[in-house]
This record gives structure tokens, sequence and C-alpha cells, in this order.
């Protein structure tokens, strides 16, 4: 895309623009481990804020010197995702803060640091983002990905942060990137700085330059069609086919991810619930594009399940914490938490709802699979008569037409279907599918057919039942660095 230039005089403001109230999140460096708030102050003994700043310099060769105020500074246009890429870019390396040296053209201190993840022609001090009309100032609740605070003074009291997203939807602190003295950090900030540092007031800024990320969104599917949710090396990546092919999208500024469950709402929108960073979120579908929220429930999950309750449309979380499955629901009034009792050592897990809108578990429970089901009386839970043992993974749906119970398992690293027959369970082998299967998701069509969506080897697989039996197909263009699949259809 072309550069956008910029030319102001030292003197000249910019008004501010009015963005989205909801951020679009962004990738950020896969391996790099966010710092809590907490953390960094009690590592770093106050080594927050700025810690000196280098003259103007060209990031590149042949840019003139900076000559004055009116010098002309290019700011190329660059998408969120490229600004939080190039900053993550940084994190790790082991660079030092020296305002008289530089890296890759920039200098190594916040502003130039700051200056490379905008790839603007100069290194700026802080004092320049904004007259030199790079930057304008813009609201609070108008800060996404890429955008930054700003703390203009000048020298060693001068400092800028850029902004990636905000912790949770109190939008009390923030995961930024900053060069202070003691390196590069990607890290937990309250908002707007760490108090008690010096210079003047932090203010949210924009890069005039940046744009929105396009964010792929497939139409809702017809029929039959198939939208997964994917791990793909801790990253969250949306596969689907609308009767066209494959395709494979990573899903912006989702990472560190350790499982996850999907379902379509009763609207159509995609919401997903996942493990990220060790705590719960949800990961849905807007007008604006992808949301990412923090879940307000304590707890180390280690698998999950989900599905909307067909009753009342609310999200229900089946979570497994310590062994025990934990119900995590909302209502008018908000999130809930309560632990469903007599249930322990569960390793694996899958929820589906009845005709009759009764929720049922399928669980893996003490090295047996077990129903567990809630009614007018309570919690039930019943082994599974008649099905072999060392279940690594399942999957489970009801066929809503008959009530039919369907569980796809992976028994000795060979998958399995176990399904209801009036009064007895059945277990049959699926014949040519076997191997490291670590993940299974599976759904009953109008028909009767089952569609399964496996993790094999660390290659995506559907494998489905027609006329003619079962079929086993690699879905094409996915990598083999898969880990978890959770998918759903319209039926």
């Amino acid at each position: 895309m072309p550069d956008k230039r910029v030319t102001r005089a030292v003197t000249a403001l910019l008004t501010a623009g009015l963005a989205s109230a909801l951020l679009t999140a962004v990738p950020a460096q896969a391996g790099a481990t966010p710092q809590s708030a907490a953390s960094v102050n009690a590592t770093l003994d106050g080594d927050v804020g700025g810690a000196g700043q280098g003259p103007i310099t060209p990031s590149e060769p042949g840019t003139a010197p900076w000559a004055s105020a009116t010098s002309n500074v290019s700011a190329p246009s660059l998408t969120r995702s490229q600004v939080i890429n190039r900053a993550a870019s940084w994190v790790d390396i082991g660079l030092k803060y020296n305002g008289s040296s530089s890296y890759q053209g920039y200098r190594t201190d916040c502003s130039g640091y700051v200056s490379m993840a905008w790839k603007l022609s100069y290194s700026l001090t802080t004092p320049e983002f904004v007259p030199t009309g790079v930057t304008s100032r813009i609201g609070k609740e108008d800060l996404k990905p890429g955008d930054a605070l700003l703390n203009d003074a000048y020298g060693n009291d001068g400092h800028i942060v850029l902004f990636e997203r905000w912790v949770d939807s109190s939008h009390n602190s923030y995961m930024g990137y900053e060069f202070s003295g003691s390196g590069v950090h990607h890290r937990e900030i309250p908002y707007p700085y760490f108090p008690g540092t010096r210079g003047n007031p932090y203010r949210p800024v924009r890069n005039n330059s940046i744009v929105d990320d396009a964010t792929p969104t497939p139409p809702k599917p017809a029929a039959n069609n198939r939208t997964l949710e994917t791990i793909q090396g801790g990253a969250l990546h949306e596969v689907y086919t609308n009767g066209s092919g494959w395709q494979d999208n990573a899903v912006p500024g989702v990472g560190n991810l350790s499982a996850l469950a999907f379902a379509y709402s009763p609207s159509g929108q995609r919401v997903i619930e996942a493990v990220e960073n060790g705590a719960l979120h949800e990961i849905y579908t807007a007008a604006d594009g992808w949301h990412d929220e923090a879940v307000p429930v304590s707890g180390t999950i280690d698998s999950l399940a989900f599905a909307f309750d067909p009753n009342t449309g609310h999200r229900v979380i089946e979570a497994v914490e310590g062994g025990t499955i934990h119900e995590i629901y909302t209502d008018s009034t908000g999130w809930h938490e309560s632990v469903i009792p007599g249930v322990a050592n569960v390793s694996a897990l899958d929820i589906a709802y009845s005709p009759s809108g009764r929720r049922v578990i399928a669980a893996v429970e003490n090295g047996v699979l077990h129903e567990i089901y809630a009614d007018a009386d309570g919690w039930h839970d019943n082994a599974v008569q008649g099905v072999g043992g060392n279940i690594s993974a399942l999957g489970f749906a009801i066929n809503k037409a008959t009530g039919q119970r369907v569980i796809e398992a992976v028994e000795g690293g060979v998958l399995h279907e176990i399904y209801s027959d009036g009064g007895v369970w059945r277990d049959n082998v699926v014949p040519g599918v076997s191997g490291n299967i670590t993940s299974v998701s599976v759904k009953v069509k109008a028909s009767g057919d089952r569609v399964v969506e496996i993790v094999n080897d660390g290659a995506l697989h559907e494998v489905y039942s027609d006329s003619t039996g079962w079929q086993d197909n690699a879905v094409p263009g996915t990598g083999g660095s898969a880990s978890a699949v959770s998918f759903d259809l319209t039926l």
C-alpha cells in the first residue's frame, strides 16, 4: 500500500477521530509469556517508564537527516496486526536500552521502538509524535491494537507504550508492548500507566496511517456445511467449507490456547469458549469483527465442553477443574459457576441437549465412560455398560429426531462409535481410523449420518458415514500443528 506522508509544524495539533467502540484483537508473539501487572512491579523494582531518548534519526539509508520540525515523516499504511507483529519481533531477543544505539535502523529506546512498530522514516522522540502529524489524540474507549499511550515529555521524563488489547471488560488494565530500561516487554499494564512515574500524563494516541484488519467472515453455513474452530500451534484457526473447498484463517489476537469448544448461537453468531493463557475466555464474532473477553471465573481448566441451552439461549460450559466438573453458565444476571456433585477424576467430556431440552454430559470418569444428566431430581451419573476402557478423547452428539445418543471415542488409539440402541449401548470400531488421535468432535445430520472431525497426529481429518460406509479424508491446507478441534454445522 502507498505511504501516507504527513508534514506538520511543531506547533500544529490534529484532532482525534473516533473509531469503533469495540476492539479487534491481533496476534501476540507466539511463545512470549505476558507478565501480570503485579509481577512487573515485583520484579522490576520500579523499572518502568522512560530511561532517556536519543536524537531523532532516520531509519533508512538515504533518508535526509532530521533538519527541522517541518521535516517530512513517512508513515506507511500498516494494518493493526502488522504493527503488533513488528512490536513482538523485538521481544525476548536480548536488546538493551540505549538511545545512542540502533537495531534494524531504529533507536533502541522507547520512542525508537514504537517508531519501528509503526515503520516510520525516523526514530522520533516522545514530544514529536503528535506535532508532526504522525499521531492524533483519541479517547480511552477508542483504543485498538497498534494505538499507543503517550507521555510526551522530553528526554528521561517521556515515554510511550504500544497498546495491544484490554485485559478484560473492566478496561482497568491492558496488554502493552514497551521498551523500558530493562528491555522490551509484553506485559499487563494498569491504565493509563504504572503510578508514580515521572513526566506528563499518559494519553491515548493513534497512528494516523494505521488501518483495521480485514476480518475473513465465512457466511453462515448452508445446511450441512461445516465450520471448525481449531488450535494450531497454540493459535486459533477457523477452518470451514461452504461448498467451494476448505478455507483456513487465523483468528487475530488469540494465542496460547490449550483447550476450546465451539457452537453457533441461535442467531448464527460464532461463539468459542477457550482456555487462553490459562484463563477462560469467550471469543465471538460481531459486526465489527472478532472479540475476545475474559470470563470472570477462577480455577485452572483442563478441558471443557460448550453448548447453547435450547430452552433459554444461554451459554452452558462444562469445565474440568482438577478432575471435577464445574458448570459455568449465563443468565440475565451474568456468569455463574457451580460444581456438579459426586463426579470426580474426569479426564474428558462433551455436552449435548436431548430433543426434550435436557442437558447430557458424556464423560470419562475414573477411566470409565459415564453419562451424566440433570432432571427435576438433580444430577444423575451412570456408567455406560458394555464399553471398553482406555478412552483418551471423545465427542458426543444427540440425534434431534430420534434422541439416539452417539459418542465417538478414542480407545487405545482407535476410533470407536458408541451409541444407544433401545435400552443398551453398542460399541463398534470405526474401520480404518487409528493413530495418535488427540481430539474428537461429532455432529449428527438430519439424515442420521455422522460427521466426525478429528486431530490425528497433528492433522485435521473429516470422518463421516454415508450410504457406502465410513470415509476418512484429510482436511487440506491446515498443516500438521493442530492439537484440538471443535465444530458445528447447520442441520
